[in-house]
């Protein structure tokens, strides 16, 4: 039996927003695009603060308002190993 990887949805939605920062716009689609490029160089150290967000919700106060989907950490992790 052959295990299947879980696909990652959000790597979309974390490609688009890279994108709308302006992080390496004018490669963006390309095998060449590096939207960390800029700011991290190999054989620098990086430290990933997830919890980047506000502290409540608005309307019912439950605390998933401040925890980060560990999906959106992956795909930014990805990134991070890949330069």
């Amino acid at each position: 039996m052959v295990e299947q990887e879980e696909v990652n949805h959000v790597y979309d939605g974390v490609r688009r927003a890279l994108r709308a920062l302006g992080l390496d716009f004018d490669r963006y689609g390309t095998k060449e695009w590096n939207p960390l490029g800029e700011l991290i160089k190999p054989g620098d150290r990086v430290v990933i603060k997830p919890n980047l967000v506000r502290d409540f919700h608005e309307t019912d106060g439950n605390i998933y308002s401040i925890i980060a989907h560990a999906s959106v950490i992956r795909a930014i992790a990805d990134y991070v190993l890949s330069l």
